[in-house]
Protein backbone atom coordinates (compact mmCIF):
# COMPACT_ATOMS: atom_id res chain seq x y z
CA UNK A 1 0.00 0.00 0.00
CA UNK A 2 3.20 2.12 0.58
CA UNK A 3 4.78 1.96 -2.23
CA UNK A 4 1.16 2.62 -4.29
CA UNK A 5 0.91 5.70 -2.83
CA UNK A 6 4.49 6.25 -3.45
CA UNK A 7 3.57 5.75 -7.12
CA UNK A 8 0.74 8.11 -6.99
CA UNK A 9 1.94 11.08 -5.33
CA UNK A 10 5.12 10.63 -8.48
CA UNK A 11 8.28 10.22 -6.08
CA UNK A 12 9.27 7.22 -4.33
CA UNK A 13 12.40 6.51 -6.63
CA UNK A 14 15.60 9.00 -7.35
CA UNK A 15 18.09 8.22 -10.35
CA UNK A 16 21.35 9.24 -10.92
CA UNK A 17 22.24 9.65 -14.80
CA UNK A 18 25.89 9.73 -15.53
CA UNK A 19 27.14 10.58 -18.79
CA UNK A 20 30.76 11.10 -19.34
CA UNK A 21 33.74 11.00 -22.00
CA UNK A 22 37.59 10.73 -20.95
CA UNK A 23 39.17 9.53 -17.90
CA UNK A 24 37.97 11.86 -15.24
CA UNK A 25 35.69 9.15 -12.55
CA UNK A 26 32.27 9.01 -10.80
CA UNK A 27 31.91 6.50 -7.89
CA UNK A 28 29.04 5.95 -5.43
CA UNK A 29 29.76 4.73 -2.02
CA UNK A 30 27.32 2.70 -0.27
CA UNK A 31 26.89 1.83 3.42
CA UNK A 32 26.89 -2.32 3.59
CA UNK A 33 24.82 -4.17 5.95
CA UNK A 34 24.15 -2.07 9.61
CA UNK A 35 27.32 -1.73 10.31
CA UNK A 36 28.46 2.14 9.62
CA UNK A 37 31.58 1.83 8.67
CA UNK A 38 31.21 -0.81 6.11
CA UNK A 39 30.63 0.18 2.62
CA UNK A 40 31.42 -0.60 -0.81
CA UNK A 41 32.33 1.54 -3.69
CA UNK A 42 30.69 1.51 -7.29
CA UNK A 43 32.06 3.04 -10.16
CA UNK A 44 29.97 5.07 -12.17
CA UNK A 45 32.24 5.33 -15.02
CA UNK A 46 35.32 3.89 -16.67
CA UNK A 47 38.07 4.92 -18.10
CA UNK A 48 37.77 5.99 -21.82
CA UNK A 49 41.16 4.64 -22.57
CA UNK A 50 42.93 2.67 -25.25
CA UNK A 51 43.76 -0.14 -23.77
CA UNK A 52 40.17 -0.88 -23.03
CA UNK A 53 38.94 -3.52 -25.52
CA UNK A 54 35.64 -2.22 -26.66
CA UNK A 55 36.73 1.38 -26.85
CA UNK A 56 40.21 -0.12 -29.01
CA UNK A 57 37.39 -1.73 -30.97
CA UNK A 58 35.63 1.28 -32.03
CA UNK A 59 38.71 2.78 -32.74
CA UNK A 60 40.00 0.50 -35.24
CA UNK A 61 36.66 0.55 -36.75
CA UNK A 62 36.34 4.14 -37.16
CA UNK A 63 40.04 3.93 -39.06
CA UNK A 64 42.21 4.31 -36.00
CA UNK A 65 45.21 3.11 -34.83
CA UNK A 66 45.96 2.13 -31.63
CA UNK A 67 49.89 0.99 -30.45
CA UNK A 68 52.83 2.35 -28.04
CA UNK A 69 54.34 5.75 -28.04
CA UNK A 70 57.86 4.31 -27.90
CA UNK A 71 58.67 0.95 -28.45
CA UNK A 72 59.82 0.72 -25.00
CA UNK A 73 56.82 2.04 -23.37
CA UNK A 74 54.07 0.44 -22.27
CA UNK A 75 51.09 3.19 -22.55
CA UNK A 76 49.28 2.66 -25.40
CA UNK A 77 47.53 5.81 -27.51
CA UNK A 78 45.26 6.46 -30.71
CA UNK A 79 47.13 7.52 -33.89
CA UNK A 80 46.01 8.38 -37.58
CA UNK A 81 46.82 5.87 -39.57
CA UNK A 82 50.35 5.52 -40.83
CA UNK A 83 50.64 8.55 -38.73
CA UNK A 84 53.13 9.74 -35.54
CA UNK A 85 49.78 11.81 -34.44
CA UNK A 86 47.69 12.50 -32.58
CA UNK A 87 48.98 10.26 -29.76
CA UNK A 88 46.05 10.68 -27.82
CA UNK A 89 45.69 8.26 -24.45
CA UNK A 90 42.16 9.17 -25.21
CA UNK A 91 39.89 7.54 -26.58
CA UNK A 92 36.61 9.72 -25.73
CA UNK A 93 37.46 13.27 -25.34
CA UNK A 94 35.89 16.97 -25.25
CA UNK A 95 37.63 19.51 -27.61
CA UNK A 96 39.73 16.93 -29.73
CA UNK A 97 38.28 17.96 -33.05
CA UNK A 98 41.86 16.52 -34.13
CA UNK A 99 41.69 13.66 -33.58
CA UNK A 100 37.78 12.51 -34.50
CA UNK A 101 39.53 11.33 -37.91
CA UNK A 102 40.98 8.74 -36.15
CA UNK A 103 38.06 7.57 -34.19
CA UNK A 104 38.07 9.61 -30.73
CA UNK A 105 34.93 10.99 -29.95
CA UNK A 106 33.34 13.19 -27.77
CA UNK A 107 29.60 11.18 -27.81
CA UNK A 108 29.68 10.40 -24.09
CA UNK A 109 28.74 7.27 -22.52
CA UNK A 110 25.43 7.52 -20.81
CA UNK A 111 23.82 5.51 -17.93
CA UNK A 112 21.41 5.49 -14.93
CA UNK A 113 21.31 4.27 -11.68
CA UNK A 114 18.43 3.98 -9.22
CA UNK A 115 19.73 5.80 -5.88
CA UNK A 116 19.02 3.96 -2.43
CA UNK A 117 18.09 6.62 0.45
CA UNK A 118 19.93 5.76 3.36
CA UNK A 119 22.32 3.22 1.26
CA UNK A 120 24.17 5.16 -1.18
CA UNK A 121 25.29 7.94 0.87
CA UNK A 122 28.23 9.57 -1.07
CA UNK A 123 29.11 10.88 -4.90
CA UNK A 124 32.65 11.43 -5.75
CA UNK A 125 33.49 12.71 -9.05
CA UNK A 126 37.34 13.64 -9.79
CA UNK A 127 40.04 13.61 -12.59
CA UNK A 128 42.43 11.04 -13.67
CA UNK A 129 44.53 12.44 -11.41
CA UNK A 130 43.39 11.96 -8.28
CA UNK A 131 43.10 8.05 -8.72
CA UNK A 132 46.39 7.64 -10.67
CA UNK A 133 47.69 6.55 -7.19
CA UNK A 134 44.49 6.77 -4.79
CA UNK A 135 42.11 4.10 -5.46
CA UNK A 136 38.23 4.96 -5.59
CA UNK A 137 37.70 2.94 -2.19
CA UNK A 138 40.61 4.51 -0.72
CA UNK A 139 39.16 7.84 -1.72
CA UNK A 140 35.58 7.41 -0.28
CA UNK A 141 36.69 6.10 2.31
CA UNK A 142 39.06 8.81 3.63
CA UNK A 143 35.79 11.40 2.85
CA UNK A 144 33.22 8.84 4.82
CA UNK A 145 35.38 8.82 7.50
CA UNK A 146 36.44 13.10 7.94
CA UNK A 147 33.16 13.81 6.41
CA UNK A 148 32.64 15.58 2.98
CA UNK A 149 33.94 19.38 3.48
CA UNK A 150 36.79 21.40 2.06
CA UNK A 151 38.93 20.74 4.10
CA UNK A 152 38.95 16.83 3.28
CA UNK A 153 38.73 17.08 -0.33
CA UNK A 154 41.78 19.26 -0.03
CA UNK A 155 43.89 17.07 2.07
CA UNK A 156 42.78 14.05 -0.52
CA UNK A 157 44.21 15.97 -3.25
CA UNK A 158 47.12 17.21 -1.42
CA UNK A 159 47.72 13.03 -0.68
CA UNK A 160 47.15 12.45 -4.56
CA UNK A 161 49.82 15.20 -5.50
CA UNK A 162 52.62 14.16 -2.52
CA UNK A 163 52.09 10.78 -4.28
CA UNK A 164 52.10 11.99 -8.10
CA UNK A 165 55.63 13.86 -6.93
CA UNK A 166 57.03 10.98 -5.37
CA UNK A 167 56.76 8.52 -8.04
CA UNK A 168 57.13 11.19 -10.71
CA UNK A 169 60.79 11.11 -12.64
CA UNK A 170 60.84 15.02 -13.08
CA UNK A 171 57.95 15.52 -10.25
CA UNK A 172 55.16 16.60 -12.67
CA UNK A 173 51.88 16.40 -11.71
CA UNK A 174 48.40 15.62 -13.78
CA UNK A 175 45.58 17.86 -12.80
CA UNK A 176 43.61 16.63 -9.76
CA UNK A 177 40.23 17.73 -9.13
CA UNK A 178 37.75 16.17 -6.40
CA UNK A 179 34.26 17.41 -6.08
CA UNK A 180 32.08 15.06 -3.59
CA UNK A 181 27.73 15.60 -2.40
CA UNK A 182 26.18 14.07 0.44
CA UNK A 183 23.82 11.83 -0.86
CA UNK A 184 19.98 12.17 1.18
CA UNK A 185 19.61 9.72 3.65
CA UNK A 186 15.37 9.68 3.38
CA UNK A 187 13.71 9.73 -0.11
CA UNK A 188 12.98 13.36 -1.59
CA UNK A 189 9.75 12.13 -2.02
CA UNK A 190 9.68 11.75 1.89
CA UNK A 191 10.49 14.73 2.34
CA UNK A 192 7.31 16.54 0.49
Amino acid sequence: QQHQQQQQSGGGECWLFVAHVGDSRAILASHRGGEPSAFTVTALTRDHRPDDNDEADRIRSHGGEIRKLWENSGAVRVFSPGQDRPALALTRSLGASAAMCCGVSAVPEVSAYRLRPGVDVLLLLGTDGLFEFCSNTHAAGQLLKKGVSAAALEDLCCQSREQWANNSYNETVDDITAIAAVLPSESLADER
